[in-house]
């Protein structure tokens, strides 16, 4: 569950089943062996998705609606054994997507039709509040929500933040990604 390839998270049934997603796990086992450092989920293995950010990717995921384009991703998780089973493993995935944009951060030249992709915007959400591909829509940032969740998602997006300026490929100060 760790390998799986970030487009299928994000897109869900909209992800375009080719080649890629093999390619996608060969090139962390390419990285393997060319480094000797384990593979990503490994390598942050102390990296966890902030609970914020898992809580609403879990109630995209886990939307009991047949005609969610997620209903892949849910069926993979209630595949699983029990209930217990499918939130640890939907853990895994949100760690994992996590994971995959500390090291390459959030691209911002994606096609436009994901500003409305719910998942994306999740993710855009720990670049802060501007980055919010609705953030121009008047209250719509604070809308229905306590001090709480603000305060959770601020430190969110200064976890993110501080994750990226060590494990970011671009960026990391961490001894393994200056090398």
């Amino acid at each position: 569950m760790e390998n799986t390839p970030p487009e299928y998270l994000i897109l869900g049934c909209k992800a375009r089943q080719c080649f890629s997603a093999d390619t996608f796990c060969l090139g962390l086992c390419v990285l393997h062996l060319l480094t000797g450092e384990c593979p990503y989920e490994e390598l942050l293995k102390d990296v966890d998705c902030p609970s914020v950010t898992a809580d609403k990717l879990n109630q995209i995921w886990l939307d009991n609606r047949r005609s969610s384009p997620y209903s892949v991703v849910k069926e993979v998780l209630d595949s699983l054994d029990d209930e217990n089973a499918t939130l640890k493993s939907s853990r895994v995935f949100c760690d994992t997507l996590y994971r995959y944009i500390v090291l390459f951060g959030i691209p911002v030249d994606v096609d436009p039709s994901w500003a409305k992709n719910p998942v994306w915007r999740v993710l855009c959400s720990l670049n802060g509040p501007t980055s919010d591909p609705t953030a121009g829509r008047r209250g719509h940032r604070t809308r229905g929500r306590g001090r709480k969740d603000g305060d959770e998602e601020a430190e969110a997006c200064k976890a993110y933040a501080a994750h990226r300026s060590l494990w970011g490929v671009d960026t990391g100060t961490a001894e393994v990604m200056v090398r």
